[in-house]
């Protein structure tokens, strides 16, 4: 059995000013297939898009492939084509009705490769390049369009410039078809494969990302090398590359097949219980969110005070000043409500100790809640949004605890939204996760 010999490494990393990695890597090396996502929006949803798309893709390509009666560059075309618009329809259909999870979406860049050399598909900006020898090429044209906007240059907006943006037009998620790019190519031994997000590519240019590829042998340093020199050019995105290294080919004995994996238990009330407490905590996260966005729009300091009085009463409000004098409206609200010993804190630190036997429950690798993803799969999804979530809640709390914040309103306003919007994220997923599998047709409605 003739097997394509390979050596690759991945490695993504948040960046320099993101709060959370919505990019995924994904490596088969079964499948030979190699796939890197950049979730959209800026939001937990994107970063749930862009572990589904990896996953799912690697599902509908293998799907497919048992029922393909032969193998040329034209019949894996039209596959990989067919799983992307499959992903897209399906992903978009199911997402729609979920407010949390309207307009999710994904970038995709995918390498498959086999003895006779690779297909590269692409749908956004994600990149594909080949280095051979020492020239490096680009393999992928980001579906992108260029507009001049006059964007603001100051949090109060009274001063703009005019700057160009890039907006995609294509993802992965988005409501029309999409029509991905399927490149066949031959490779010889010694290629090197990269896959990327535009986190390496807008702050490295490609003469710097060729001398990186060729100056490290193992692909786990050219990796790490690719990582540090985006994230030393100001890191101003999430960075996630893979890099393959393509060997030539062997000739083996055909491997067993794999075992079957331990049936999936479907435990819907570790599922119904989880949602029902995850609901208490979205409860808790949107009354601070909206606490906060009320003291932050009061029309003056004296309103604001107020709003922060009438919120946690005139006698909690008192006791606070008396012992942490303050005239700043948003700090009260803040250093009130993360009190180890307030009522705000006691309530939502029981809602989180309630919440997480649950979690547990459903993210053991044994629970099915996708028709499509595995059960390790849906658990590392919900638990990677899970410990981004508490990430920033712990950065949040240790921010309000100092005796003098020293951030404005605004930045503590935004770890709260990116709490309550992964509260949002994983209440949306619990529903999506039941309904979504692209081996179907959806649905009408």
């Amino acid at each position: 059995m003739l097997l394509p010999v390979l050596d690759f490494a991945q490695l993504s990393d948040v960046g320099r000013t993101r709060l959370a990695n919505e990019d995924t890597c994904y490596c088969q090396q079964q499948m030979g297939l190699f796939v890197v996502c950049d979730g959209l929006g800026g939001r937990p949803s994107g970063e749930a898009a862009s572990q589904i798309t990896a996953h799912a893709l690697g599902h509908l390509i293998r799907w497919q492939l048992r029922s393909l009666p032969e193998f040329n560059h034209a019949v894996l075309t039209r596959l990989l084509i067919d799983s992307a618009t499959r992903l897209n329809a399906h992903l978009h259909h199911h997402s729609r009705s979920l407010d949390a999870l309207t307009g999710m979406g994904a970038t995709l860049v995918a390498g498959l490769v086999d003895t006779w050399g690779a297909m590269v598909m692409h749908v956004g900006d994600s990149r594909a390049y080949l280095l051979r020898g020492d020239r490096l090429r680009r393999l992928t044209k980001d579906h992108v369009r260029r507009e001049i906007r006059s964007l603001p240059t100051t949090d109060d907006a009274h001063e703009a410039e005019e700057r160009e943006i890039r907006l995609l037009t294509q993802f992965v998620g988005m409501s029309r078809p999409i029509t991905p790019v399927v490149k066949p190519m031959t490779l010889e031994a010694d290629d090197r494969l990269l896959l990327c997000t535009d986190g390496l590519t807008d702050p490295v240019d490609d003469a710097t990302i060729a001398r990186i590829l060729g100056a490290h042998e193992e692909p786990a340093h050219a990796c790490k090398a690719l990582v540090d020199a985006a994230n030393d050019a100001g890191g101003p995105d999430n960075i996630s590359v893979i890099v393959v290294d393509y060997g030539g080919t062997r000739d083996i004995d055909p491997p067993p097949p794999p075992a079957a994996p331990p049936p999936a238990r479907k435990r819907l009330g570790a599922a119904e219980g989880f949602y029902a407490r995850l609901r208490h905590l979205e409860k808790d996260l949107a009354w601070l969110y909206d606490a906060a966005v009320e003291v932050a729009e009061s029309p003056s300091h004296i309103a604001a005070l107020a709003a922060v009085k009438q919120r946690l009463g005139h006698e909690a409000y008192t006791d606070f000043l008396q012992r942490h004098p303050s005239r700043n409206a948003a700090h009260v609200l803040h250093q009130m409500c993360t009190l180890p010993e307030g009522p705000w804190r006691t309530r939502y630190d029981r809602h989180l100790r309630d919440l997480e036997p649950d979690l547990s429950a459903i993210t053991d690798g044994s629970t099915r809640l996708c028709p499509l993803l595995t059960p390790l799969e849906t658990a590392t999804i919900l638990r990677s949004l899970w410990r981004d979530w508490r990430r920033v809640e712990r950065r949040y709390f240790a921010t309000c605890q100092r005796d003098a914040l020293g951030v404005s309103e605004r930045s503590l306003n935004v770890l709260i939204e990116h709490m309550l919007d992964s509260a949002r994220t994983m209440l949306g997923l619990m529903a999506f996760f039941q309904r979504f599998d692209p081996r179907v047709e959806p649905s009408p409605g």
